[in-house]
């Protein structure tokens, strides 16, 4: 009885581990990101979260779990049995301001290639017991639609062969403009000429011009 009282309590210890006691002074551990759209309009998180340059810490057993906070168990130091709980676990994130402000950034472009023009992404970051958690809010920007399409295309053989791919092409009038779309249909169409022989074409033969 007294062996699994003791395990109880060693067991309770090793639970009670802080996630911050080996952070460098003055400094906060990543907890987590956020992110919150401001109106009804909202893309896909993945979208926006990838694009986040400093993650939290991952939580799995040998890693970083909030129970089992492997890496904690060491006293920082690499002495003896603290080494190898530093080197099977995982070292708290600390935060970074900077990468936030990289993060708030690349949101931006990001949206700006799916479409979305304009978009606004504003930081905020809500510190408490040496944590930090970092919310990314979105206001999307304005998207257009394509009215017209005018393709320019050599004649002779090379235009017959892309006006028999033409059923193919993914970007259409009516579509909205968004960079994304037009990298990939460049992709798709060089593939395709290459395909009907054409083997020098590149989607660096593709240019577009608006008005």
């Amino acid at each position: 009885m007294k062996r699994i009282l003791l395990f109880v309590i060693s067991l309770f210890a090793l639970i009670s581990c802080s996630t911050t006691k080996l952070l460098p002074p003055g400094t906060y551990r990543l907890a987590s990101n956020k992110v919150v759209f401001d109106g009804k309009e909202k893309v896909a998180s993945g979208e926006v979260s990838q694009y986040i340059r400093q993650k939290p810490n991952t939580y799995f057993v040998l890693g970083w779990n909030p129970f089992l906070n492997i890496y904690n168990w060491s006293d920082g130091s690499d002495r003896g049995i603290n080494h190898f709980w530093k080197k099977i676990g995982e070292a708290p994130v600390v935060f970074d301001p900077s990468l936030a402000d990289n993060s708030r950034s690349n949101i931006a472009n990001h949206l700006q290639t799916l479409g979305y023009f304009g978009s606004q992404v504003d930081t905020s970051v809500q510190y408490r017991r040496r944590l930090a958690n970092v919310t990314y809010t979105v206001r999307l920007g304005k998207r257009y639609q394509i009215d017209t399409i005018i393709y320019d295309v050599p004649g002779g053989e090379f235009g017959r062969a892309f006006s028999a791919d033409s059923a193919n092409i993914t970007v259409r009038p009516g579509d909205y403009l968004a960079e994304k779309s037009l990298e990939a249909e460049t992709v798709r169409g060089a593939s395709a000429m290459r395909n009907r022989g054409f083997y020098e074409f590149s989607k660096n033969n593709y240019a577009f011009a608006g008005s």
